[in-house]
Protein backbone atom coordinates (compact mmCIF):
# COMPACT_ATOMS: atom_id res chain seq x y z
CA UNK A 1 0.00 0.00 0.00
CA UNK A 2 2.83 2.33 -0.44
CA UNK A 3 1.87 5.44 -2.02
CA UNK A 4 3.67 8.79 -3.64
CA UNK A 5 2.18 11.86 -4.01
CA UNK A 6 -1.16 10.01 -3.07
CA UNK A 7 -0.16 7.23 -6.21
CA UNK A 8 0.31 3.81 -5.48
CA UNK A 9 3.96 2.97 -6.23
CA UNK A 10 6.05 -0.14 -6.73
CA UNK A 11 7.10 -1.30 -3.20
CA UNK A 12 10.37 -3.26 -1.77
CA UNK A 13 8.86 -5.34 1.19
CA UNK A 14 12.07 -5.97 3.74
CA UNK A 15 12.02 -8.43 6.64
CA UNK A 16 14.40 -9.54 9.12
CA UNK A 17 14.13 -13.33 9.59
CA UNK A 18 17.08 -14.49 11.39
CA UNK A 19 20.18 -13.39 13.18
CA UNK A 20 22.97 -15.85 13.53
CA UNK A 21 26.43 -15.06 15.30
CA UNK A 22 29.48 -15.39 12.39
CA UNK A 23 31.72 -17.37 13.94
CA UNK A 24 34.60 -17.55 11.32
CA UNK A 25 35.08 -13.76 12.15
CA UNK A 26 35.14 -14.31 15.82
CA UNK A 27 38.73 -13.28 17.59
CA UNK A 28 39.98 -13.20 20.68
CA UNK A 29 41.57 -9.70 20.30
CA UNK A 30 41.58 -7.48 23.16
CA UNK A 31 42.34 -3.46 23.86
CA UNK A 32 43.49 -1.88 26.22
CA UNK A 33 42.88 1.83 27.60
CA UNK A 34 43.69 3.38 30.66
CA UNK A 35 41.68 5.74 32.14
CA UNK A 36 42.33 7.69 35.66
CA UNK A 37 45.17 5.15 36.34
CA UNK A 38 42.80 2.42 35.77
CA UNK A 39 43.22 -0.43 32.85
CA UNK A 40 40.55 -1.29 31.08
CA UNK A 41 40.44 -4.51 28.53
CA UNK A 42 37.64 -4.78 25.89
CA UNK A 43 37.61 -7.85 23.55
CA UNK A 44 36.94 -7.65 19.85
CA UNK A 45 33.21 -7.48 18.97
CA UNK A 46 31.80 -10.51 17.80
CA UNK A 47 29.78 -10.53 14.36
CA UNK A 48 26.42 -11.24 13.83
CA UNK A 49 24.67 -11.57 10.32
CA UNK A 50 20.99 -10.39 10.19
CA UNK A 51 19.31 -12.49 7.31
CA UNK A 52 17.02 -10.29 5.80
CA UNK A 53 14.45 -11.34 3.20
CA UNK A 54 13.14 -8.69 0.54
CA UNK A 55 10.05 -9.14 -1.71
CA UNK A 56 8.58 -6.74 -4.36
CA UNK A 57 5.07 -5.23 -4.62
CA UNK A 58 2.99 -3.73 -7.87
CA UNK A 59 -0.30 -2.18 -6.97
CA UNK A 60 -1.58 -3.21 -10.32
CA UNK A 61 -4.12 -5.94 -10.99
CA UNK A 62 -3.80 -8.54 -13.15
CA UNK A 63 -6.34 -7.97 -16.07
CA UNK A 64 -4.16 -10.07 -18.90
CA UNK A 65 -3.29 -6.61 -20.47
CA UNK A 66 -1.20 -5.40 -17.23
CA UNK A 67 1.25 -8.11 -15.80
CA UNK A 68 1.82 -7.07 -12.59
CA UNK A 69 4.92 -9.54 -12.00
CA UNK A 70 6.83 -8.01 -14.91
CA UNK A 71 6.70 -5.22 -12.84
CA UNK A 72 7.94 -6.40 -9.18
CA UNK A 73 11.11 -8.92 -10.72
CA UNK A 74 11.95 -5.67 -12.50
CA UNK A 75 12.35 -3.86 -8.73
CA UNK A 76 13.73 -7.25 -7.75
CA UNK A 77 16.51 -7.14 -10.71
CA UNK A 78 17.05 -3.28 -10.22
CA UNK A 79 17.44 -3.69 -5.64
CA UNK A 80 19.81 -6.52 -6.64
CA UNK A 81 21.91 -4.45 -8.53
CA UNK A 82 22.01 -1.90 -6.07
CA UNK A 83 22.70 -4.22 -3.03
CA UNK A 84 26.01 -5.98 -5.25
CA UNK A 85 27.26 -2.92 -6.20
CA UNK A 86 27.43 -1.74 -2.54
CA UNK A 87 29.77 -4.47 -0.81
CA UNK A 88 28.74 -3.39 2.51
CA UNK A 89 26.55 -0.42 4.24
CA UNK A 90 28.54 2.53 5.72
CA UNK A 91 25.76 4.30 8.07
CA UNK A 92 28.02 7.97 7.94
CA UNK A 93 27.68 7.44 3.93
CA UNK A 94 24.01 5.93 3.81
CA UNK A 95 22.90 8.91 5.24
CA UNK A 96 25.38 11.79 3.79
CA UNK A 97 24.94 14.91 3.42
CA UNK A 98 22.50 14.43 6.15
CA UNK A 99 24.12 13.69 10.26
CA UNK A 100 23.16 10.56 11.55
CA UNK A 101 19.87 10.31 13.40
CA UNK A 102 19.73 10.89 17.17
CA UNK A 103 20.59 8.04 19.05
CA UNK A 104 22.09 6.64 16.60
CA UNK A 105 24.79 3.67 17.72
CA UNK A 106 28.06 5.63 17.81
CA UNK A 107 30.10 2.15 17.81
CA UNK A 108 28.92 1.68 14.21
CA UNK A 109 28.41 4.99 13.17
CA UNK A 110 31.67 4.63 11.31
CA UNK A 111 31.97 0.48 10.90
CA UNK A 112 31.89 -1.08 7.00
CA UNK A 113 29.18 -3.63 7.54
CA UNK A 114 29.63 -6.32 4.77
CA UNK A 115 26.62 -7.45 2.81
CA UNK A 116 25.80 -11.03 1.40
CA UNK A 117 23.54 -10.76 -1.96
CA UNK A 118 22.18 -13.73 -3.65
CA UNK A 119 23.51 -16.95 -1.02
CA UNK A 120 24.22 -19.60 -3.11
CA UNK A 121 22.68 -21.78 -0.52
CA UNK A 122 19.37 -18.94 -1.11
CA UNK A 123 16.38 -18.79 1.53
CA UNK A 124 15.76 -22.31 2.94
CA UNK A 125 12.53 -21.57 4.57
CA UNK A 126 10.52 -19.80 1.82
CA UNK A 127 7.78 -22.23 2.55
CA UNK A 128 7.58 -21.79 6.04
CA UNK A 129 7.98 -17.82 6.05
CA UNK A 130 5.10 -17.49 3.43
CA UNK A 131 3.04 -19.43 5.54
CA UNK A 132 3.56 -17.69 8.66
CA UNK A 133 3.07 -14.02 7.21
CA UNK A 134 -0.57 -15.86 5.37
CA UNK A 135 0.47 -14.20 1.63
CA UNK A 136 1.09 -16.19 -1.87
CA UNK A 137 4.32 -17.33 -2.48
CA UNK A 138 6.67 -15.09 -4.44
CA UNK A 139 10.41 -14.87 -4.99
CA UNK A 140 12.78 -12.26 -3.09
CA UNK A 141 16.17 -11.49 -2.56
CA UNK A 142 18.23 -13.16 0.31
CA UNK A 143 20.27 -10.66 1.94
CA UNK A 144 22.70 -11.21 5.04
CA UNK A 145 24.27 -8.12 6.69
CA UNK A 146 27.00 -8.42 9.21
CA UNK A 147 26.98 -6.63 12.21
CA UNK A 148 29.15 -5.85 14.50
CA UNK A 149 28.22 -7.01 18.22
CA UNK A 150 30.56 -4.62 20.61
CA UNK A 151 31.97 -6.16 24.16
CA UNK A 152 31.42 -3.79 27.25
CA UNK A 153 34.83 -2.82 28.83
CA UNK A 154 35.69 -4.84 31.55
CA UNK A 155 38.21 -2.94 33.93
CA UNK A 156 41.07 -4.74 34.96
CA UNK A 157 42.61 -3.01 37.76
CA UNK A 158 45.20 0.14 38.54
CA UNK A 159 47.75 -0.14 35.52
CA UNK A 160 50.97 -1.86 36.17
CA UNK A 161 54.14 0.45 35.30
CA UNK A 162 57.06 -0.79 37.82
CA UNK A 163 58.12 -4.56 37.43
CA UNK A 164 61.13 -5.42 39.87
CA UNK A 165 62.72 -8.50 39.51
CA UNK A 166 64.79 -9.26 42.40
CA UNK A 167 67.68 -12.45 42.11
CA UNK A 168 69.18 -14.06 45.32
CA UNK A 169 71.12 -17.48 45.74
CA UNK A 170 68.55 -20.42 47.39
CA UNK A 171 68.69 -19.80 50.62
CA UNK A 172 70.40 -16.64 50.96
CA UNK A 173 68.46 -13.27 51.85
CA UNK A 174 71.41 -11.39 50.16
CA UNK A 175 70.10 -9.70 46.70
CA UNK A 176 73.07 -9.56 44.16
CA UNK A 177 70.84 -8.48 41.14
CA UNK A 178 67.71 -6.68 40.59
CA UNK A 179 66.09 -5.99 37.37
CA UNK A 180 63.56 -3.32 36.45
CA UNK A 181 60.78 -3.15 33.44
CA UNK A 182 58.84 0.15 33.65
CA UNK A 183 55.52 1.25 31.10
CA UNK A 184 54.05 4.14 30.46
CA UNK A 185 51.19 6.02 27.92
CA UNK A 186 52.27 8.81 25.18
CA UNK A 187 49.76 11.57 25.09
CA UNK A 188 49.08 14.41 22.65
CA UNK A 189 48.31 17.73 24.52
CA UNK A 190 47.21 18.91 21.08
CA UNK A 191 44.22 16.58 21.12
CA UNK A 192 41.59 16.18 24.24
CA UNK A 193 38.97 14.03 25.27
CA UNK A 194 35.63 15.05 26.05
CA UNK A 195 36.93 15.48 29.44
CA UNK A 196 39.71 17.62 28.07
CA UNK A 197 42.66 15.44 28.91
CA UNK A 198 45.12 14.53 26.27
CA UNK A 199 44.23 11.40 24.33
CA UNK A 200 46.70 8.26 23.97
CA UNK A 201 49.03 8.78 20.63
CA UNK A 202 49.82 4.91 18.79
CA UNK A 203 52.90 4.47 16.47
CA UNK A 204 54.98 7.19 18.43
CA UNK A 205 58.95 6.24 18.54
CA UNK A 206 59.90 6.28 22.01
CA UNK A 207 63.71 6.11 22.85
CA UNK A 208 65.53 5.52 26.62
CA UNK A 209 68.46 7.28 27.11
CA UNK A 210 70.93 6.55 30.32
CA UNK A 211 72.52 9.40 32.38
CA UNK A 212 75.69 9.03 30.36
CA UNK A 213 74.13 9.96 27.40
CA UNK A 214 73.39 6.30 25.82
CA UNK A 215 70.41 5.30 23.84
CA UNK A 216 69.39 1.72 25.52
CA UNK A 217 66.10 0.91 24.02
CA UNK A 218 63.88 2.60 21.09
CA UNK A 219 60.17 1.01 20.88
CA UNK A 220 56.59 2.34 19.54
CA UNK A 221 53.47 2.98 21.12
CA UNK A 222 50.68 0.79 20.60
CA UNK A 223 47.68 1.18 19.38
CA UNK A 224 46.77 2.29 23.31
CA UNK A 225 49.36 4.54 23.33
CA UNK A 226 51.74 2.39 25.56
CA UNK A 227 55.24 1.72 25.54
CA UNK A 228 57.55 -0.18 27.87
CA UNK A 229 61.11 -0.90 28.55
CA UNK A 230 62.60 -3.69 30.31
CA UNK A 231 66.67 -5.14 31.27
CA UNK A 232 66.72 -1.74 33.31
CA UNK A 233 68.53 -1.16 36.20
CA UNK A 234 67.37 1.60 39.37
CA UNK A 235 68.87 5.38 37.75
CA UNK A 236 68.07 8.28 36.25
CA UNK A 237 67.00 8.13 32.30
CA UNK A 238 65.68 9.78 29.49
CA UNK A 239 62.27 9.21 27.89
CA UNK A 240 62.15 10.57 24.56
CA UNK A 241 59.30 10.62 21.82
CA UNK A 242 59.71 11.24 18.35
CA UNK A 243 56.65 12.34 16.41
CA UNK A 244 57.09 13.62 12.62
CA UNK A 245 56.84 17.36 12.40
CA UNK A 246 56.85 18.10 16.01
CA UNK A 247 60.22 17.26 16.49
CA UNK A 248 61.19 15.77 20.46
CA UNK A 249 59.74 15.70 23.45
CA UNK A 250 62.10 14.74 26.63
CA UNK A 251 61.00 13.86 30.17
CA UNK A 252 63.55 12.95 32.65
CA UNK A 253 62.16 9.88 35.11
CA UNK A 254 63.67 8.14 37.96
CA UNK A 255 63.62 4.31 37.70
CA UNK A 256 62.17 3.04 39.88
CA UNK A 257 59.70 6.28 40.02
CA UNK A 258 58.53 7.03 43.63
CA UNK A 259 54.77 7.38 41.69
CA UNK A 260 54.56 5.27 39.22
CA UNK A 261 54.36 7.43 36.55
CA UNK A 262 56.32 7.42 32.93
CA UNK A 263 53.95 8.98 31.06
CA UNK A 264 54.94 11.56 28.74
CA UNK A 265 53.13 14.33 26.87
CA UNK A 266 53.61 15.47 23.44
CA UNK A 267 53.22 19.07 23.01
Amino acid sequence: NLTVDSEPVNALNVYLTEIRENVQLRSNRRTTTVTDGLARETIAPRRIDCHYFISAWSPADDTGAVEPTIDEHELLYAAATVLSQAGSLHPESVYSPNPLPAGFPPEIADAHMPLGVLPGEGFPKIPEFWGSVSQPWRPGIHLVVTLPLMRLPQVKGPMVTTRISKYRPMGSPVVFDSVIAIGGIVRDAAVTDAEGNPVPMDAVTVRLRDAAGVIRGETISDEAGIFTFGGLIAGTYDLIALVVGRGETVRTVTVPAPDGIYDITVV
